[in-house]
């Protein structure tokens, strides 16, 4: 008796078992299906916005010691359709004609956006800087949708030609300076032995 009992509670667990189970997987088709959904949704709002940037070697922009800069990204909508695009950067830059969205008209492959690089007063030779902006695109008239895509620059301090560099132009031209210099002691010695000679 007490074995049969035992084989009809191990029956009756495995039932409640696999009534759990079968409502786990119910409830996860339900996930899964909203997340469809969603997904389909999203896909069909989304627009295919896409971005051209000036080839940079190493992905770094050479700056001017003292000086300014700018760098234009293009907007390309290849779509059927207008679309609005927003436009955002972060770092020493700044967007030169900075609107709260732009309406890349349809096919348009080339809408251009620039940046001004403004390097802080302080900054000096060698010294180096991110860049980051960011490009969402959606529906022309309608809230942002679809892609969004960061991109990050680097911006490094190099030589300004309008400027004299003491210790850079001592290096390279050291021989001149070498010279000069003999030539001043030179001078100098012969000065002093005329004297000795006056004398």
């Amino acid at each position: 008796m007490l074995r049969v009992l035992r084989i009809f509670q191990s029956a009756k667990y495995q039932q409640q078992a696999k009534l759990a189970v079968s409502h786990r997987l119910m409830e996860n088709s339900d996930i899964l299906c909203v997340a469809a959904i969603l997904m389909l949704m999203l896909a069909g709002s989304s627009y295919a916005i896409a971005v051209g940037a000036p080839y940079l070697e190493d992905n770094t922009l050479k700056v001017q010691e003292g000086k300014s800069a700018t760098y234009t990204i293009t907007l390309q909508n290849v779509e059927e359709s207008d679309a609005y695009v927003q436009v955002s950067v972060a770092g020493i830059a700044e967007i030169a004609d900075k609107k709260d969205g732009y309406a890349v008209p349809a096919g348009k492959t080339d809408f251009p956006v620039t940046f001004n690089i403004i390097p802080p007063e302080d900054a000096e030779l060698g010294d180096v800087y991110e860049v980051t902006y960011s490009v969402r695109g959606g529906k022309s008239g309608g809230l942002p949708v679809g892609l969004t895509m960061n991109r990050k620059l680097e911006v490094e301090i190099v030589k300004n030609p309008d400027k004299v560099y003491f210790g850079s132009y001592m290096r390279e031209n050291g021989m001149l300076w070498a010279v000069l210099l003999l030539i001043v002691i030179g001078y100098a010695w012969y000065k002093r032995n005329e004297r000795k000679r006056k004398r």
